[in-house]
């Protein structure tokens, strides 16, 4: 089989063509067993067969002419022009026409030695695979030629013997593949694809399998090579990467010791099954190749950018990169790289792939997303090649608005029937997305309140080691459900001031969060505490609480007459009993007496010396007094 200017040809017996790739098929003769077809355009053409000798049309296909009449042929091809022709027989005989086959010029190149096949390089070398019958084990080598044929030189490097068709790389002169099928004349039972980027004079083995896999069919486009297996669960064999890896796309088996695959590119492929049938793709055996007008092949990883990627539209802006493999026979030129798309604004390339330079074979860009609006965040990373290629990376970020949290903190409103009781102040969460560890700082007053500790739902301690001050206390909340008590606040409530204490959360964080926008904090949070209330209960309360009785201070001493009773606590009402030294009454009195607030009292009394009974909520406490008027 081969493709030339745009019609597929071939044939086993008969010879067929097809100028709509494949959809339809036209006879063009019939021959004694085809061994390779080669045309170099749309009119000339070379038939080679096993018996009948060298066929040659200048009408495309519509007549024959039988230009050496007898023998066998392996190969035949075309160099620079549709005048010079080759053809090769098998007892390494070389033929080189350069008048259209009117006449043909031999050249022995191995003496008697086993021929299969010739390529033909761009830059017009030819080169022919040889094997040496008599070597043990069985190998073969490549021999070129500059001049037309007229001369050759043997390559250093060797391969298997058994190898049936040799290609040259359609863009690198020097570059050969070679398929060594190892079926009737094994070396070593292993078949074996042979790269050449010397031109032969050295061979890498890029693939292999056992004995009875690969066909001997070969095929090179602009955009990728094809081997043919006789393995149907393999089918056709690509690389596009010009034969450094191969992969399977599929398709029929080919017969053994064949040339019955081409292909037009990457992806439009032809095989012919042993049993004559037709096989075509039109994309690559599924496996589409991306290619550009110049047989440029790309392909992109990621195929899209920022799709797993959900950011606030106040977090830093993330990135990603996508990175192009390509191959070609010409290299483009980048023409421009931009961002396209609704959401365009979103995005920003911030490492550019060279612009206005040629392509490399592996480059890449880096692009940052920073959402403006909640959503999908549509748009495309579009790369411009001089050659009309455009290549289209979606860009499929997600942006979210931050959810709004909040924290409410209630005391029970329960009154306190004991000096000194408890109270759990709940820490109640809302806005939420899912269970998070939420930290934060407690704030509460000193005096009336003594914290005990706080605790989650199970009873185990939220406040952070070695983070308590005077005052404060630092809490982490493992779990916090939206909508839920996370925890509680616990103070034994005492009564030693007349105001109601107020505890406040607030420097909230959420480490679990997944990005540090995720939430709207709110600033804090406050609960007020009622402690018991009641006559005398602040002066009890600083008793219980702190040990504290009121110190009562009377001035002058010695008076007039006239004193000041002052308290270091809040009395309230006081009765005053005055007694002379034998323990008689000689005045009774009340007062309310305020914490340091002066009391004053006259005394109708003599001189001498006396003492004063107060008598509060506090119990009862005597003064010595002297009167001196």
């Amino acid at each position: 089989m081969q493709y030339r200017a745009g019609i597929v040809w071939a044939g086993r017996d008969d010879l067929f063509c097809s100028t709509d790739s494949g959809k339809t098929w036209q006879s063009s003769g019939n021959f004694n067993t085809i061994s390779d077809i080669a045309f170099f355009d749309q009119l000339n053409g070379l038939v080679s067969t096993q018996k009948d000798g060298l066929f040659h049309t200048s009408d495309g296909g519509n007549t024959w002419q039988n230009v050496i009449p007898k023998g066998a042929f392996w190969k035949v091809g075309f160099n620079s022009s549709a005048s010079v022709m080759y053809a090769l027989d098998p007892s390494g005989i070389f033929y080189t026409s350069v008048d259209r086959g009117v006449t043909w010029t031999p050249k022995n190149i191995i003496n008697k030695n086993d021929c299969r096949s010739f390529a033909v390089a761009k830059d017009g070398t030819i080169y022919v695979q040889t094997s040496i019958i008599s070597s043990n084990p069985y190998l073969g080598s490549v021999l070129s030629s500059n001049d037309l044929g007229a001369s050759w030189t043997p390559m250093s490097g060797t391969v298997d013997g058994d190898s049936y068709t040799l290609a040259a790389d359609s863009c690198d002169p020097k570059r050969l593949y070679l398929v060594d099928e190892q079926i009737y004349e094994p070396t070593d039972n292993i078949g074996k694809l042979y790269l050449s980027t010397d031109g032969g004079a050295s061979w890498t083995i890029t693939d292999s399998h056992p004995k009875h896999f690969y066909s001997g069919s070969l095929a090179t486009t602009n955009d990728a090579v094809f081997v043919g297996t006789i393995d149907g669960s393999v089918g056709t064999l690509r690389s596009t990467d010009r034969g450094q890896t191969w992969q399977s796309i599929g398709g029929p088996a080919v017969s053994p010791d064949s040339r019955n695959i081409t292909a037009i590119n990457a992806n439009i492929v032809f095989g012919m099954d042993g049993n004559g049938s037709i096989w075509r793709t039109t994309n690559g055996g599924g496996d589409s190749v991306s290619m550009g007008a110049s047989g440029f092949i790309y392909s992109e990883s990621p195929q899209a950018l920022f799709l797993a990627d959900t950011l606030n539209l106040c977090d830093t802006p993330g990135l990603d990169t996508v990175s192009i493999a390509a191959s070609a026979c010409i290299w483009p030129n980048i023409t421009s790289e931009q961002v396209t798309g609704p959401a365009a604004n979103d995005y920003q390339i911030i490492h550019h792939i060279s612009v206005s330079a040629p392509f490399s074979p592996i480059d890449s860009a880096i692009v940052s997303f920073a959402p403006s609006d909640t959503g999908l965040r549509s748009a495309n990373y579009e790369l411009t090649l001089d050659d009309g290629t455009v290549i289209s990376i979606p860009l499929a970020g997600f942006g979210s608005a931050s959810h709004e949290f909040t924290l409410s903190s209630n005391s029970t409103n329960e009154k306190i029937d004991t000096i000194g009781g408890m109270v759990a102040v709940p820490i109640t969460v809302d806005g939420l997305v899912h269970a998070e560890t939420i930290e934060l700082v407690l704030h509460y007053p000193l005096p009336d309140l003594e914290y005990d500790s706080s605790v989650d739902l199970a009873g185990t301690r939220v406040d952070i080691p070695g983070e308590q001050w005077q005052g404060r206390s630092k809490l982490r909340i493992a779990g916090a459900m939206s909508g839920a008590v996370a925890a509680y606040s616990r103070f034994n409530v005492f009564s030693d001031t007349d105001y109601d204490p107020q505890v406040t959360f607030d420097s909230m964080s959420i480490p679990t969060a997944l990005t540090p926008c995720e939430y709207l904090l709110p600033p804090k949070a406050t609960s007020t505490i009622y402690p018991l209330q009641g006559c005398g209960i602040q002066m009890l309360s600083s008793w219980v609480h702190l040990g504290q009785r009121p110190l009562f201070t009377i001035r002058p001493n010695p008076s007039d007459g006239t004193i000041a009773i002052t308290s270091s606590m809040n009395e309230g009402d006081v009765s005053i009993e005055v007694y002379d030294m034998l323990g008689a009454v000689c005045a009774r009195a009340g007062l309310n007496i305020g914490n340091d607030a002066p009391a004053m009292l006259s005394l109708p009394l003599k001189n001498g010396i006396y003492y004063l009974r107060l008598v509060s909520q506090s119990g009862e406490t005597d003064y010595p007094i002297v009167i001196e008027r």
